[in-house]
């Protein structure tokens, strides 16, 4: 599975203060300029000045978000400046895709615990920089609390990218998925030209699959069809054109009106929703995938 994106006192965007162990540290909000989104206008340009939070340059390579903080202090979460790196969950060797690209924020725990048997790795697929949000920056929220919600936006937009990648993988057509895929990922990656819009990720048909759910030889069958079509093709240098509207991508595209949503689950009557499992539902839950 290969994924890579193509590349291209004061700190940087001023020039460099350092931590205590030697890392530069940025001026955030002038390289993440939609966190400062919601900060009163009045005050923009002093908290553009003063939000500053450790860099940290990554090597392609296995990589674990815990391990981002040795040049912070007490870190939570890192945010992509630069590069591409990916999440994969498994479960029973058929494992998921996550991308995380410049924006995206990224906590800094491990898969949480539950009933199933999941694992998970990091990899840096192209040399990559992450700002580390740390307890300097939870100062800075306290002068200008508004940060929080532009770091809340930007999960948002996260989750909404996950949803939108989960109904992809409900479409019937493979053909279907892989052109509404490459239309979601070209908001973030993609740019356009004068052939129709480039999204500049190298993706294997196994990472494909693996976004979208689905086995590599039939990925490839797919793309044959889409490249005869006109509609995608890959380019020499790995990355991928887009030829049709995103309209055309999918017949059906219509939204539902919410008025008519129906409602696909519910608790029952009189039934208590737990916060977490217990130890012996995760036991009992393991032992029944085994079977």
């Amino acid at each position: 599975m290969s994924v890579m994106a193509q590349q291209g006192g004061r700190a940087e965007g001023g020039r460099s203060a350092r931590t205590h162990d030697g890392a530069a540290r940025v001026r955030l909000l002038e390289l993440q300029g939609d966190l400062a989104a919601h900060i009163d206008p009045d005050h923009l340009d002093a908290a553009r000045a003063s939000v500053t939070v450790p860099a940290v340059s990554l090597p392609p390579g296995p990589w674990e978000p815990s391990t981002a903080g040795s040049a912070a202090r007490q870190p939570f979460a890192t945010i992509v400046l630069s590069g591409l790196i990916a999440r994969t969950v498994d479960i029973g060797n058929h494992p998921g895709l996550e991308l995380y690209g410049p924006g995206d924020v990224i906590g800094g725990s491990a898969l949480s615990e539950s009933v199933l048997p999941a694992g998970e790795s990091w990899t840096v697929t192209t040399p990559s920089r992450i700002a580390v949000l740390d307890d300097e920056f939870l100062v800075a929220t306290r002068r200008w609390p508004r940060l929080v919600t532009g770091v809340c936006d930007q999960m948002q937009r996260q989750r909404d990218r996950l949803v939108l990648q989960l109904v992809i993988a409900e479409q019937p057509r493979v053909e279907d998925r892989l052109l509404a895929l490459f239309w979601l990922l070209s908001e973030q990656y993609g740019h356009v030209c004068s052939d129709g819009v480039v999204v500049g990720l190298r993706l294997t048909h196994e990472a494909l699959g693996r976004l979208i759910g689905a086995q590599r030889p039939t990925v490839t069958l797919a793309l044959k069809a889409l490249r005869a079509r006109d509609s995608l093709e890959r380019r020499a240098d790995g990355s991928w054109l887009l030829n049709h509207q995103p309209g055309e991508a999918i017949v059906d595209a219509a939204p539902l009106p919410a008025s008519h949503a129906p409602v696909p689950v519910a608790a029952c009557p009189g039934a208590e929703i737990p916060v977490a499992a217990g130890a012996g539902l995760k036991r009992a839950a393991q032992a029944s995938l085994r079977r």
